[in-house]
């Protein structure tokens, strides 16, 4: 089972006592319980058609029976971990912080092992702590009777209690490996280094040649320049024009998939939190909508620990949801989000993993769409995007236009570079991953403000390909100015970061992604960085040009050939944005769209300031992580009824069918 490790680094011991348990698969019971199992079924007033049922769906997720009842809120956990301890004479005991773990056993039990740990006490009393299963209920009882001293020795918990006492065992050795472990493993890889020494030394010679150029031949060294950026950012057009071609709008379908298989794989869903107390509670239950099998989810809410407010309203929402977990974060710089995933991810129990913000409204079938791909598509396929949607008319032209720039990614740009299995930079949020190649391309960088950009571009050069997929998560807009601003400088930071850390070694860069990936890293990242500061700049070159043509001033022939490429790169760049935004929306987004593309210039222009404060902050601040407030979140549009009427969470005694 994913995540399951012997702790103590070697052999593990010996429970001879419970060997009956490893062979009585789940779901082989008798129909008619009987000892221990009936004893403890009849105190919780579980009739057999219940525990039958509760079997059946136990052998299709590969899960136990106890585990459907509790997941199904037929019985509660701690009710029924109080049941077992009477009837087996045992205490409810998790472990302690005073305990040490000396080893975690899993002990095979059809699908799922009991998880077995052995802990020692700071006073040398060493003891034993499992969740007991029904299905082996009297097994157990049976061992206990043959050796009553295990009474004393065996107490009964939770799996979450257990779980986090695992965590509490691997937690500084955890926080060292979020911290540092890209950074020392991969060097060449990691933002922790800003600008290398090879580069620096490059840079400085390219700026020294640029200075000598421009102070012995201004002309033509201006002359090289203007055209070099026009037909970069001519590039960058041409390439929203082909995707825009090629764009089309969400289907109003409901998604069809293929049923799940027997014992689905464990999804473990992974959400960083930071001061979000007021939007766990919608959180949870936007979760809890998702259609996966409960016993098959691993939710981890991940907070920092001296985060009080939002490890309150943590504990609050899980409190009846044993599929989530809390992970507390210990604080330590650098304070980001790829830090608290990097974190918990060890702790991470699935073979499938994703990432949700706190605002999200994720889709309730998107894990079954990105299992169904994974599923279909070949052994190199790693990592799925699901669409960012934003629905946010009359609530300002920054968050107007912030919806268009996400259409026109998502919907548009993303899935035309899948399709040609080109790189492309992730969303921060609902990508999907085969855990397998997560943890062997290094995980996210701590040190990389946008850490989903720099992830799917390690990705591609791992010999990945990502996907995506159309179940889309509704996303908030940033309405102010401030909140903006502070996003926006962040993501270009952080698209800054990853250039310089891929360019560290351009030929190395250029065999792994080969001359297609390699054009289309640099069209990407350096374009996007560039076009907002060459738009202005073509802008006034335009101006001047057309001053000198009016005061019969001639051109030569390049000259002309500038002007014109200039006229087309502003002209062009308004149409590609806007017809592939157009493409992307559904029509219900569609409404004022010529007045929100008429305020694109403006936005352009903020995005050449805040792109000018990004770079100021890369020298002075490369790692600050400017929080994206979601006090909007209460006032997100709720997940739309047709969605619900198409696709619902089917109730845990009905069979897994397609929606």
């Amino acid at each position: 089972m994913p995540g399951v490790r012997d702790l103590t680094g070697g052999s593990a011991p010996s429970f001879e006592w419970l060997g009956a348990l490893a062979g009585a698969p789940a779901g082989s019971s008798p129909a008619v319980p009987s000892s221990a199992r009936a004893d403890v079924l009849a105190a919780l007033g579980i009739d057999k058609r219940s525990y039958l049922t509760a079997l059946g769906r136990a052998s299709r997720n590969g899960s136990d029976a106890a585990a459907e009842l509790i997941a199904d809120e037929t019985i509660g956990e701690a009710d029924y971990l109080a049941a077992c301890a009477v009837r087996l004479g045992c205490s409810v005991a998790p472990p302690g912080p005073g305990e040490d773990i000396v080893a975690f056993e899993p002990l095979p039990v059809g699908a799922q092992p009991l998880r077995l740990l052995r802990l020692c006490s700071r006073s040398l009393a060493p003891r034993m702590v499992c969740m007991p299963l029904l299905e082996t209920l009297d097994e157990l009882d049976a061992a206990i009777r043959r050796d009553p001293a295990l009474r004393d020795r065996l107490a009964l918990a939770s799996r979450a209690e257990i779980a986090e006492a695992q965590g509490r065992h691997t937690q500084a050795h955890r926080l060292r490996d979020a911290w540092l472990g890209l950074s020392a493993d991969r060097p060449h890889q990691s933002a922790r280094t800003v600008v290398g020494a090879s580069q620096a030394a490059a840079l400085t010679l390219a700026a020294g040649l640029v200075a000598l150029a421009a102070v012995h031949a201004p002309g033509p060294a201006l002359l090289s320049l203007h055209a070099s950026l026009s037909l970069l950012f001519c590039a960058t057009i041409l390439l929203r024009f082909k995707a825009a071609m090629e764009a089309k709008p969400p289907s109003r379908r409901p998604p069809r998939l293929p049923p799940l298989p027997p014992a689905p794989p464990i999804y473990s869903v992974l959400v960083p939190l930071y001061r979000e107390a007021g939007v766990v509670a919608a959180l949870a239950a936007a979760l809890d909508r998702l259609d996966w099998p409960r016993t098959r989810l691993d939710v981890k809410l991940i907070c920092e620990a001296d985060d009080a407010e939002t490890v309150e309203a943590v504990r609050r929402a899980i409190a009846r949801r044993p599929h989530m977990e809390l992970v507390a974060v210990p604080p330590c710089e650098p304070r980001t989000k790829p830090k608290a995933l990097s974190f918990a991810l060890p702790l991470a129990r699935g073979s499938l993993v994703t990432v949700f913000d706190a605002e999200d409204r994720p889709h309730p079938a998107q894990l079954r769409a990105a299992f169904a791909a994974f599923d279909a598509g070949p052994s190199e396929l790693a990592c799925l995007q699901a669409p960012l949607a934003v629905l946010v008319r009359g609530r300002g032209w920054l968050a107007d236009l912030f919806a268009l720039e996400y259409a026109a990614l998502f919907r548009g740009l993303l899935p035309f570079l899948a399709r040609r299995g080109l790189p492309l930079p992730l969303g921060g949020t609902s990508n999907h991953f085969r855990r397998v190649v997560l943890d062997a391309v290094g995980g996210w960088d701590p040190h990389n403000v946008t850490e989903d950009a720099d992830l799917g571009i390690r990705i591609a050069r791992a010999g990945y390909r990502i996907g995506v997929i159309e179940t889309p998560t509704d996303e908030e807009a940033p309405e102010s100015w401030p909140v903006w601003r502070n996003q926006r400088t962040r993501w270009m930071k952080g698209w800054m970061q990853t250039l310089l850390v891929h360019l560290r070694a351009p030929s190395r860069l250029f065999v792994d992604l080969g001359p297609r990936g390699s054009a289309v890293f640099v069209l990407l990242f350096v374009g996007m960085l560039l076009s907002a500061l060459i738009q202005p700049l073509s802008l006034l070159l335009v101006g001047l040009g057309l001053r000198d043509l009016l005061s019969g001033e001639a051109l030569d022939g390049l000259q002309l050939a500038l002007l014109l490429l200039d006229i087309a790169n502003i002209v062009g760049a308004p149409l590609a944005f806007g017809l592939l935004a157009w493409r992307s929306l559904p029509p219900a987004g569609r409404m004022g769209f010529v007045r929100r593309i008429l305020l694109l210039p403006a936005y352009w222009l903020l995005v050449g300031l805040v792109t000018a404060r990004a770079a100021g902050q890369l020298v002075f601040a490369p790692h600050r992580w400017e929080k994206t407030p979601h006090g909007a979140a209460g006032r997100l549009r709720p997940l739309r009824a047709s969605r619900l009427r198409q696709i619902r969470r089917p109730h845990p005694s009905e069979e897994t069918a397609a929606p």
